[in-house]
């Protein structure tokens, strides 16, 4: 999820990434042995409820060159042919809020 607003010529953008990566693909414990889903499982049954979340990079294109000011979480800003590729770090669904000026 983004949110993104001008401040005067610069970019407030704003990044949280919800999905805590718990597990990757099918849930196993929603399907049979057969591949064919079962569901009904409650979320508060399932082994890897209590996982810890797993990192993720979010990139972001922006039209234009920018270059980040700061930021309270990790990203960096690559220009890219008439953009700039924003890459956010996200884990734990934590919100990274950065400033970013014209380079």
């Amino acid at each position: 999820m983004i949110l993104l607003r001008r401040a005067g010529d610069a970019l407030v953008l704003s990044v949280t990434d919800p999905d805590l990566r718990l597990y990757e693909g099918n849930d196993p414990d929603q399907y049979d042995h057969r591949g064919r889903f079962v569901g009904g499982v409650s979320p508060f049954a399932v082994s890897w409820r209590n996982d810890p979340s797993r990192p993720h990079t979010v990139r972001v294109a922006l039209d234009g060159a920018w270059r980040i000011r700061e930021a309270d979480g990790e990203a960096q800003a690559a220009p890219a042919s008439g953009s700039t590729v924003v890459a956010i770090r996200t884990v734990d669904g934590r919100p990274v809020q950065m400033r970013l000026e014209p380079a």
